[in-house]
């Protein structure tokens, strides 16, 4: 590892840093001023409801962030004349670029892995706290197929994991043969566990002579393997937030029910595929900036460079929302304009790292 990569490195990291704090800081304030009229007077809900907004508001922002630390760091190297003294001892335009890349694509892979976490419903426990005051959330009347089940619960409690007054119709030859009752059920181990049921066994031959339907209660049931309280929560109510994980274990369940599960892939593209545009941004910025004051006016550039910066991120957050409503599928509008700025990226580097 040279010097130069090691002493811009470090200098990036620290005003993305300084930048990043900031726009959350700002963003929360702003939030919390407006919100503080309705929140509960619980300082831990208070807490927890910062606490939550700032996870949400750095989904948001760092990608933002990323763009303007390297647009920052730059200026700073351009007033300070660093940059010239760089070149001029024999670096190259990689040497200097490297750094903000590298960097960049590392915060951006770690970002994306923390989506893989309870990170990535950050947005859902803000809402949770807003609306009714606390981290307890209900859906009500949930009714799905499950393979060869029909399920229907009451209320689900999918922070607590729990489901209350639920019925589970067993389909075999598009025949009903079982039915189970249960006043709860807990999922743990990956499974739904019932700690009491009553069972309904249809004979599977009519006797007149013999009762059709067997009724008897049975204890410790195992059933819906897989099936998350998250995920039928969100798959239930159409919504847009999942982690990572839980994203490709909704599109495996949605997909063996033969079902559009257009609105988990934008969610796990936008986990994955929309951060990766800040990295290549970052590339496009870099070359447009002066080596020198004289060159330009380096004030007007720093605007014109941030303004960019935010249109674009604009934009791409624009055509993500329009995306989770349905206007465009997951590829238009969220995969095609990050390969848009990638294109655009290695248009750049071709034409303006060898000058």
């Amino acid at each position: 590892m040279s010097r130069i990569f090691l002493y811009l490195s470090l200098k990036y990291i620290k005003i993305f840093s300084v930048i990043f704090a900031g726009l959350i800081l700002f963003y929360i304030g702003f939030d919390y001023l407006s919100a503080t009229k309705w929140l509960p007077e619980s300082a831990n809900i208070r807490m927890l409801y910062l606490y939550y907004n700032a996870q949400f508001a750095s989904d948001i922002l760092l990608p933002l962030a990323l763009v303007f630390a390297m647009i920052a760091t730059k200026l700073l190297l351009i007033r300070s004349n660093e940059l010239v003294a760089f070149y001029s001892i024999g670096y190259t335009k990689w040497n200097v670029l490297r750094p903000f890349v590298y960097v960049s694509i590392i915060i951006t892979v770690v970002y994306i892995f923390a989506h893989a976490t309870n990170y990535a419903y950050a947005k859902e426990y803000v809402s949770s706290i807003s609306s009714k005051g606390s981290l307890s959330r209900t859906t009500k009347e949930l009714f799905f197929k499950y393979k060869d089940y029909y399920v229907y619960f009451d209320t689900l409690h999918p922070l607590a994991k729990k489901g209350d007054n639920l019925r589970i119709f067993h389909e075999k030859n598009r025949d009903v043969v079982e039915i189970i009752r249960a006043k709860e059920a807990f999922y743990r181990d990956d499974k739904w566990y019932i700690p009491h049921a009553k069972k309904f066994l249809k004979s599977s031959e009519i006797d007149f002579e013999e009762k059709i339907v067997e009724r008897f209660e049975d204890k410790s049931i195992e059933i819906l393997e897989g099936f998350k309280p998250e995920i039928l929560d969100h798959i239930h109510q159409g919504k847009v937030t999942y982690s990572i994980v839980d994203a490709f274990e909704a599109i495996t369940l949605l997909d063996e029910q033969k079902s559009n599960a257009d609105k988990v892939y934008t969610a796990l593209y936008t986990m994955i595929i929309y951060p990766l545009f800040a990295p290549a941004f970052i590339l496009i910025i870099f070359f447009f900036v002066p080596i020198s004051s004289r060159s330009l006016n380096v004030s007007l550039f720093s605007f014109l460079a941030l303004l960019a910066t935010l249109v674009s991120w604009g934009v791409m957050f624009l055509l993500r929302r329009m995306t989770q409503g349905g206007i465009f599928s997951p590829e238009v509008g969220i995969i095609l304009p990050v390969l848009l700025i990638f294109t655009a990226a290695i248009i750049v580097w071709f034409k303006k790292a060898r000058k």
